[in-house]
This record gives structure tokens, sequence and C-alpha cells, in this order.
């Protein structure tokens, strides 16, 4: 019971430390130095994230690599247009806010979820599900641009 008030308290702090110096402005929010980890080990997201750039590097220098690549995003978005190898080459992972892990449907795989924010906080999100086979390679990796949640 006595949680609540402490909690109520916190949030009512962080709002008010978040809101605008003036009316109308939003303040700069920067993407956390830490990421979130949810199901995964500090040490697998980040071997995770050089195994992706270590794909584009590939991709970019012409070396034939095979896995699934798929991408979309809302329809009218400018990035709907942008095809899925276009999308894999621009991730920038390094603006990765939260690794999770993701049930990948069968027990041959592993099944990672990342998301993005390559613009901050309030822009657009980058969506991103992996999925590794027995042997660690990459299968398929999803890329979704969707807008940010609403809360």
């Amino acid at each position: 019971m006595a949680r609540i008030p402490v909690v109520c308290l916190t949030v009512a702090a962080v709002l008010w430390s978040a809101a605008p110096a003036q009316a109308g402005e939003m303040p700069e929010k920067e993407i956390p130095a830490e990421l979130y980890l949810q199901g995964v080990e500090r040490t697998e997201a980040e071997e995770l994230v050089r195994e992706l750039e270590a794909a584009q590097a590939k991709l970019r220098s012409g070396e034939k690599i095979y896995f699934a690549l798929l991408s979309g995003a809302s329809a009218s978005h400018e990035s709907a247009n942008l095809g899925a190898r276009d999308a894999f080459l621009s991730m920038d992972w390094a603006k990765t806010l939260k690794v999770s892990e993701m049930d990948p449907g069968n027990s041959y795989w592993t099944g990672y979820r990342l998301q993005l924010l390559p613009d901050g906080f309030g822009n657009m999100v980058w969506d991103v599900r992996i999925w590794r086979n027995v042997s660690g390679n990459f299968e398929r990796i999803e890329l979704f641009n969707r807008p940010p949640n609403p809360f």
C-alpha cells in the first residue's frame, strides 16, 4: 500500500520535469545510453548488434549472405517505398532502445525483437524481428517502421 504514493510522486516528478519550457515547445529527448533488455543478457544483445552491423558490411561490400529480409510501414508513410535491403542497410543499430527475446514459433530458431529510434522519442520507431537458426546464423529479419506508442 505504501508504494502507491511513491509511484504517484515519481510519475508526477517525471511529468513535471518533462514539461516544455514554453507552450508548444517540446523538449529534446535523447535515447538512453543503456539498452532496455527483456529476457536477454547484455553480452548477448551487444553480440547481436555486432552481427547485424557485420551483415550490413558484408551486403555493402557485395558479399553474398543468405537470409530473408522483409520490410514495411504504414501505407501512407514514405518509408513504405523503401525496399527491404535498403531499409536494412540504413539501420543505425547504435540507436537501439530495446532488445527482447521473442518466441520464434519453433524449436529450431531463436527469436529477438529490437526497437530502434532513429530520430529520437516521439518519432517513427523501427520494430525489428530477428530469427536465428540452430547454427546461430540469421534466418529471417523483418523491419517495420511504425508510429510511436501513444502513451
